[in-house]
């Protein structure tokens, strides 16, 4: 799980600043309008992917604080 989490960090990164690459190209020079279509979905994605990364985190937290259970 830790690998998980460790790799959806990793695109996490690659999304949002694909984002920003994006938004200042669009800035910068003329870009057609679909860019923002890209730029949409690229800092949606990094959006997406920060929530499921939160909630493995918060599960393996949750397990790693829980420790082994009572042997039966």
């Amino acid at each position: 799980m830790r690998r998980k989490i460790e790799n959806l960090q990793k695109l996490y990164f690659v999304l949002f600043f694909g984002s920003l690459v994006l938004l200042v190209l669009r800035w910068t020079i003329a870009m057609p309008s679909i860019s923002m279509l890209a730029w949409a979905v690229c800092l949606g994605g990094a959006v997406a992917t920060r929530l499921y990364r939160q909630s493995l985190v918060t599960k393996y937290n949750a397990m790693i604080y829980r420790g082994p259970g009572p042997m039966a």
